[in-house]
């Protein structure tokens, strides 16, 4: 089969979690035999651009529109219009599909390319994928945020409008869920029940723990945190915590960057145990996990899936995170790792303290996280992947 996978960002450029799903999705089914390609919008002077790749395949990089989500509202909405229709991306679109003709097109994440890159792609294939990493199909915004960021629970208008017209688009193209989360939210939004499935995000499991250093590292009271340095990831509710902590012979590692990182290293002043990473490519992270003891994940708003969580299962690290969204999926509290109320930094630094001084507790869930990373390997992952690829192509 020849498959073309779209999404906003090529994986060299940005590496979100979005694209860490992609490059795997790519490698897997490369090495079932299957053809690729890539599509993404072109971030180098806006020009159109096709090379091949030696892990990614074939790779085309297309111009968009060159308007971007600000603090200014009207620029807003411009942003949201380019994220239905983008004339400059869907004329590039249609000549690749007109050339390359792909059996499956499967998409994954569309606000820069725009919702109408699926109506160019029906004239061409009757198998269409949509992975909804983030919440797109149901809100306009794509985060399910207030502009306070705090959850949204009850529509504005203007979502129960973006809400049917996606409807529209999204008529016959089968969609991927991350987490039950995922599905439920889309369900209750009324996307055909028949057109929804189950799969899980992936991680690599195959490299192995060095257990003696792995329990050596659990002793250390070192507590990880890796994300994006925005509010919604909640950063600043764990400083709170730390800085509240009674181990002092503890500390924190911030991996990541963001709009908020200058308030949250602040907040971090004068506390030496702090340290700072900034962005670490996605393949040197592992060296991160295995020094650590503990990873904290303390976000505000819902997760649909996150990969940290299971990446850290795989290295053997207990993982203490809010109680929203998917992560109270991933995680049985007080059996592989911990939940808090989402903002609640008392109660977040209480569970860090409590498994922070109980070794046996901190061994048992390294186990026990070891045997649940096993259940989303990337190989597991694909095999289902292409299972549903067959199964929709044979009907």
């Amino acid at each position: 089969m020849k498959i073309a996978f779209i999404s906003s960002n090529y994986p060299r450029d940005f590496l979100g979690g979005a694209e860490i799903v992609i490059a795997k999705e790519i490698k897997y089914m490369k090495k079932m035999g299957h053809d690729v390609i890539f599509i993404g919008k072109s971030i180098k002077g806006n020009k159109f651009d096709c090379f091949e790749d030696s892990e990614l395949g074939r790779v085309y990089l297309i111009p968009t529109l060159n308007i971007k989500p600000t603090n200014n509202k009207i620029n807003n909405i411009l942003y949201i219009i380019k994220s239905v229709i983008d004339p400059v991306s869907l004329k590039y679109l249609e000549n690749i599909f007109k050339k390359e003709r792909p059996d499956i097109i499967h998409f994954h994440y569309l606000r820069d390319i725009s919702f109408f890159a699926i109506k160019i792609a029906k004239r061409y294939s009757r198998n269409i994928f949509y992975t909804s990493h983030e919440y797109s199909l149901v809100c306009p915004k794509g985060g399910l945020l207030k502009s306070n960021g705090s959850e949204c629970i009850k529509p504005h208008i203007m979502c129960l409008f973006w809400n049917m017209l996606i409807k529209r688009i999204m008529r016959s193209v089968n969609i991927l869920a991350v987490s039950k989360y995922m599905l439920n939210i889309l369900l209750k939004n009324n996307i055909d029940k028949n057109k929804v499935a189950l799969l899980y995000n992936g991680v690599d499991n195959n490299i192995k723990i060095n257990e003696e250093n792995r329990l050596k590292y659990l002793r250390s009271k070192t507590i990880l945190f890796v994300g994006r340095l925005e509010r919604n990831k909640g950063c600043e509710i764990l400083i709170k915590a730390f800085n509240s902590m009674k181990f002092y012979d503890s500390r924190l590692i911030i991996i990541g960057d963001g709009s908020q990182k200058e308030n949250l290293k602040k907040m971090a002043m004068g506390n030496e145990r702090i340290v700072f990473r900034g962005y670490i490519k996605h393949k040197k992270l592992i060296k991160y996990y295995d020094i650590s003891s503990i990873v904290v994940v303390p976000s505000i708003s819902p997760e649909s899936f996150n990969l940290v969580v299971v990446e850290a299962f795989s290295r053997g690290l207990p993982v203490v995170a809010s109680n929203i969204g998917a992560l109270k999926e991933l995680i049985e509290d007080g059996k592989n790792g911990y939940l808090f109320e989402p903002g609640n930094y008392i109660e977040l630094k209480n569970k860090l303290e409590k498994i922070l001084c109980d070794f046996s507790l901190l061994t048992n869930i390294c186990y026990e996280n070891i045997k649940k990373a096993a259940n989303f390997s990337w190989e597991r992952h694909s095999i289902e992947l292409e299972k549903i690829y067959k199964r929709l192509l044979s009907q």
